[in-house]
Formats: C-alpha cells, structure tokens, sequence
C-alpha cells in the first residue's frame, strides 16, 4: 500500500452524480421510487444538483491509511484501540463476526475516512431556514451528496491510494451494490455501532482538517458528515452486531 499517513481530498458535485443513491432520499420522502411523485421529486433535486455545481458545490474528504493490527475483539492504530464488538447471534453462516475478524494479529494496514459537505453547501442550508421545503431538499440531498462522497472516495482508496484494487472496473451503479473487495464500515451503523468511535477517528486523523467538529456525545457537525475504517480483506463483509 501507500505510506501511511492521511490526506486531504476535495470533489464536486459533477463527479459525484453517478455515485448517489436514489433509495434512501426517497425513503426520507416517504415515496416509492417507481411512483411519478418520486419522478417529479429526483428531477427537482437534479435541477438543484445543477445549481449547486455551478456554484461550487461538493464535498470535503479526508482520509489515512495505518499501520494496524487485531488485538482480541479490536483494532489497534498507534496508540487508540478501537473496540470493534462481536455478533450476538449467529449469521447465516454459523459464525459471530468482528471487524478485527479481518484484520491480522500483526502487519496489517486499516484505512480511516471522513466526508462532510463544503462550505458553500452549508451556506445554502443557511439561507433556505426560512423555506421549509426548500430546507428539507437541501437536507436529504446533502446526506446523499456525503454517501455518494465517500463511496467516491472508498474508490480512488481501493485502486489509487492503497491501491489493493487497482485493476477494479466496476460502474458506479455496480458500486452501490458493494460488488467489490474490501468495506468500509462508518461510525454508529450496524457493523460499528459504538458512536464513540469518532472519537479515536478524530485522534488519529483530525476531523476538523475538513470542518467537521465533534459534540461531546460524539455527534458530528455538519450533520451531513460520515466517518469511519476501510477494511482491505477480500472475505470482509458487512453485518448487524
């Protein structure tokens, strides 16, 4: 892999299109994605995807790559030890998985990542407070805009800065479906869920070089932020703890 160490990464709103996930922006609607309200709904949003490009508009990204090793049920970066919790049940497969599942004892490497919304995205929050649908648009397309940000990312990972993948040549679409070699569980979802995880994220990789800061429960802000590890292992796979 590359050298260990963390970067900086900015990316518009143009090289993003192709990697947002429709499903969950409509479930934020609560409109089935084959009905002409959610057709009327995507083209609104397209057209303030088209306003925000010419403005500017996209997204922060940071990322590291570490030295790292298993250490019982957790990960070890340097000094923070990341607690990665065990299945309480079964999976299909009779095992009860933890992240450090897949890392090695030693030798190994884990990325970390974040992505946040730019500035200018936050200013146009800003000024739509007083026009609530307008708000809510900008709101639930500024969290598909963060996801779309860090499957970009978890991309340019695998085949360019790690480089573990660099032959990979999946779509974008093929990308939603997970349809490649590695994961990258994020803070408080269902494979990582202690949220108090950001914090050692924050520790090893500051957060606030891409303008996110940390309430003390660890809640990210802006809202529409998404954190957490990149994991290289072919056999990873995500799972509900």
């Amino acid at each position: 892999p590359a050298m260990p160490g963390k970067h900086c990464v900015r990316v518009g709103i143009d090289d993003l299109r192709d990697y947002i996930n429709w499903i969950p922006f409509f479930a934020v609607w609560k409109v089935r994605r084959d009905s002409d309200e959610a057709a009327k709904l995507r083209a609104e949003a397209e057209t303030v995807l088209a306003s925000m490009s010419a403005v500017g508009c996209g997204a922060d990204c940071i990322y590291g790559l570490w030295n790292a090793h298993s250490q019982d049920d957790a990960i070890v970066i340097g000094n923070e030890v990341i607690p990665t919790p065990r299945q309480r049940v079964e999976s299909a497969d009779g095992v009860q998985l933890a992240l450090s599942d897949f890392v090695a004892p030693e030798g190994d490497f884990v990325g970390t990542f974040a992505a946040t919304v730019n500035d200018r995205i936050r200013t146009m929050i800003e000024e739509a407070r007083a026009d609530d649908y307008r708000l809510i648009l900008l709101q639930s397309l500024s969290d598909r805009i963060v996801e779309a940000a860090a499957e970009w990312l978890h991309e340019q990972v695998r085949k360019k800065y790690w480089g573990y993948a660099p032959d990979e040549a999946a779509h974008p679409r093929d990308l939603l479906r997970q349809s490649y070699q590695g994961i990258r569980p994020a803070a408080g979802y269902p494979s990582l869920p202690d949220q108090s995880v950001i914090f050692s994220i924050d520790r090893i990789m500051p957060l606030s070089e891409i303008g996110i800061s940390l309430t003390e429960n660890g809640a990210m802000n802006p809202a529409s932020s998404v954190c957490g590890l990149m994991i290289s292992h072919p056999d990873s796979r995500y799972f509900i703890v």
